[in-house]
């Protein structure tokens, strides 16, 4: 007799509330249990890289083709690596700032046609294994943080899937880290068809995030790539990157 999964039996609709209702399932257990919680971002994403955190599998949700999770297989890049060097070029970017940048896992499969590439990442552990494995000529990889850290002059930042994990108030904080940079452009996530943003209890916890509504304000995106997400059975089907003018959010709802 066929055993189901609860996901198997849980609505397709009520998916997106089960998977963050198993996250702060996961975020309470880890206090129950652990002598210490970690007090920085710097820590907490390093305990999640390790594996530990909330997530005692490997890394994020277990994910077994790159450290940073399931939205950094191949799979689920296939649109981004298709389409995002004819993005770079259609803008005329020469520099790129990715951050977070991960593993490096699926953009290593990117051409891009970049004079400097820039990966940074708050997990140094990532950063080293990146230099040793990585680094070239006009490639270069940094410990930094989005939220704190004074980050390089680009054309172009580069932040997928890094916002949707930070609380409200940290995110808000990044995104004028952006733009104190000087750079021009953002590239980021967000996902179009939301209507609510929720908050976050701490760092590490994930919820989709449309950039244009309330308290971020973004105006309309001036390009929008549809990654082609199809996690939690199409549940986020509308995962895209937007790009806007770091000038242009000084009016938003964010500052």
């Amino acid at each position: 007799m066929r055993t189901h999964n609860l996901r198997e039996l849980c609505p397709p609709f009520l998916r997106p509330a089960a998977k963050r209702l198993k996250c702060r399932a996961k975020r309470l257990l880890f206090r129950l249990v652990s002598p210490r919680v970690p007090r920085s971002r710097s820590e907490l994403f390093s305990e999640i890289y390790r594996g530990g955190g909330y997530y005692p599998r490997r890394g994020w949700h277990g994910d077994r083709s790159s450290f940073s999770g399931p939205g950094s297989g191949l799979e689920q890049t296939a649109v981004i690596r298709a389409e995002l060097p004819r993005l770079l070029a259609d803008i005329g970017a020469r520099s790129i700032l990715d951050a977070p940048c991960g593993d490096f896992y699926w953009m290593k499969e990117c051409h891009l046609d970049v004079d400097q590439y820039i990966g940074m990442d708050i997990v140094r552990a990532l950063i080293d294994k990146n230099l040793h494995d990585h680094a070239a000529p006009g490639r270069r990889f940094i410990v930094g943080d989005v939220v704190a850290d004074s980050l390089p002059q680009v054309d172009v930042i580069f932040c997928r899937d890094c916002l949707v994990h930070l609380p409200t108030r940290e995110a808000l904080r990044a995104i004028e880290n952006f733009q104190h940079s000087g750079s021009t452009f953002l590239l980021t996530t967000t996902f179009p068809t939301r209507k609510v943003n929720e908050n976050l209890d701490q760092p590490g916890e994930w919820r989709p995030l449309n950039l244009t509504q309330p308290p971020f304000g973004f105006p309309p995106p001036m390009r929008v790539l549809n990654e082609g997400c199809t996690e939690e059975h199409g549940s986020y089907a509308d995962k895209s990157l937007g790009l806007w003018r770091l000038a242009d959010l000084g009016a938003g709802e964010h500052q």
